[in-house]
């Protein structure tokens, strides 16, 4: 607080410090005047160290303690003995000093709570905004990602180049339009699962290898994909690759390999 005070470490509120001010267990007179002459040599010494809890604790213990002697029977036998050990006026000023720190630390207890206070209400609502932040991104990434495939999307083929089912099956039966099928699934599940449909060429995968061309991959074929290949591939509208899972790009290495091919012919 810039007046060279101890930090506040011992406790959250005064209520709590207090807590800590010990019961003064059951002695003789005369033990305890020695434990409230130690006590409040002690408290003197961390008060000059601006320690004001710790202090503070000290100054009530040894209150305490002059509390517990002077009920005490013996005391009031020889209350002049025992108030030449423990002056009465020194009491006094531990009185008066313990009410001053008690205000001291009241304030700064208070101020600290409420520093705390703020300090998590100030946290939780960047957390709160940042969560917000995030969402928006997220609605607005959505949205632009809504918008794209909504935009990208003309007559069922996409700017990408890709094709929706309905897209195909009305080629088929409008007519409109020609096309050929590449299926580069593997020749096995060609021949379990053919499309069926006209003009579907059987370029498997296992044939598309890295540097092949166009002229290549009609030699590898079987018919009647070889004739289809060589006689249509230049003539239809549309050519449409397909394998079992590729949605649209990235297309993985085999398709890759076949649209390469194709665009070599006609670079």
């Amino acid at each position: 607080m810039g007046d060279g005070l101890q930090q506040l470490y011992m406790a959250k509120s005064l209520s709590e410090l207090n807590n800590q001010v010990k019961d003064i267990p059951k002695a003789p007179p005369k033990l305890l005047v020695k434990t409230a002459q130690r006590v409040l040599k002690e408290a003197q010494l961390v008060d000059g160290r601006k320690d004001e809890e710790k202090s503070y604790v000290l100054y009530m213990r040894y209150f305490s303690i002059v509390m517990s002697i002077q009920k005490q029977e013996e005391y009031k036998n020889n209350k002049k003995y025992y108030d030449s050990l423990l002056d009465p006026k020194m009491t006094v000023k531990v009185i008066g000093r313990a009410e001053e720190l008690q205000k001291s630390l009241s304030r700064r207890y208070e101020f600290k709570n409420s520093a705390k206070q703020a300090e998590k209400l100030a946290e939780e609502k960047r957390a709160t905004e940042k969560l917000e932040k995030e969402r928006e991104r997220e609605r607005k990434a959505k949205q632009a990602a809504e918008a794209a495939k909504t935009d990208a999307t003309t007559n069922g083929v996409t700017e990408e180049g890709c094709i929706s089912c309905e897209k195909l099956y009305s080629l088929y039966k409008e007519k409109c339009s020609t096309y050929m099928i590449l299926d580069t699934r593997p020749q096995h599940h060609f021949i379990e699962s053919q499309i069926k449909l006209p003009n579907v060429v059987s370029i498997p995968e296992e044939l598309l290898k890295p540097g092949l061309t166009a002229a290549r991959i009609g030699s590898e074929l079987e018919e009647p994909s070889r004739t289809l290949w060589v006689t249509l591939r230049d003539k239809v509208d549309y050519l449409i690759i397909c394998d079992w899972f590729t949605e649209g790009p990235p297309l993985p290495p085999p398709l890759t390999v076949l649209v390469d091919a194709i665009v070599k012919v006609y670079s």
